[in-house]
């Protein structure tokens, strides 16, 4: 009783199920679905699908909402040249600038802000 068998009703395996992936890597698009402890976004620390080969090339993960910042949001930014740090800043600029006004979008300008003073 209350323990599941992989068994439908007429008593057959049904081991298709236990295949099935219900995700994809949110970088690829490759279907993953399994959460690894450390793929967390970096923005907001959201745990995120990254499928093992994109998680060699990358240092830090972005959510899908936060997608549009993975050229210039990043935690550590030490391995960063000057140069890549400059691409960055610029980047979050134009970012700021494109919500630079209303109530709505607070939140975001206050976190790209606080992002760009943390580059300079």
């Amino acid at each position: 009783p209350g323990r599941h068998d992989n068994k439908n009703n007429n008593g057959s395996s049904s081991s298709h199920h236990e295949e099935e992936i219900v995700g994809q890597c949110l970088y690829c698009s490759t279907p993953y679905d399994v959460f690894e402890p450390g793929c967390v976004c970096t923005v907001c620390r959201e745990l995120t699908l990254v499928c093992p080969s994109c998680r060699q090339g990358l240092r830090e993960y972005h959510c899908h909402i936060h997608a549009y910042l993975r050229n210039c949001y990043f935690t550590d930014l030490a391995p960063f040249t000057r140069s890549e740090l400059e691409s960055q800043q610029k980047e979050l600029e134009t970012l700021i600038a494109d919500i630079a006004i209303g109530k709505k979008f607070k939140h975001k300008r206050k976190t790209l802000t606080k992002q760009h003073a943390k580059i300079s």
